[in-house]
């Protein structure tokens, strides 16, 4: 009961609370970041506003919920760009949840330093 206390106090119970709300709202993202994926579902997902996920999200996670649904996609595409080197980059981008190819590599680009083409050409 001691360390419970102490743990409310510093903040603890609440992280691990939001850990256990948000853990189901993490695996949907994980399941299904090929596909269109809004801040409305995902806070109706938790059952709190939006307001309230972002902020929880990010004090739990350390990153807002846009930021680790890209870091799943950029994961991912690196995933396929190394185990599929023929397959285009435009069908890794729509594989990974990016319907413009320009702003998959975009982002790819500012998560890693270099473009998808780059990234496959030194991996490989």
């Amino acid at each position: 009961l001691m360390l419970d206390l102490l743990a409310y106090r510093d903040g603890l119970y609440h992280k691990e609370s939001s850990i256990q709300k948000f853990g189901p709202v993490v695996e949907y993202m994980e399941k299904y970041f090929s596909e269109e994926i809004t801040l409305e579902e995902l806070a109706e997902k938790a059952d709190v506003s939006i307001s309230y996920f972002c902020r929880k999200f990010k004090s739990v996670y350390f990153m807002s919920p846009l930021q680790y649904l890209i870091q799943l996609r950029i994961n991912h595409a690196k995933k396929m760009i190394l185990q599929f080197p023929q397959m285009a980059i435009k069908e890794i981008a729509l594989h990974c949840g990016y319907r413009d190819v320009s702003y998959f590599t975009a982002e790819f680009k500012r998560n890693t330093g270099v473009v998808p083409t780059v990234y496959r050409n030194h991996k490989l």
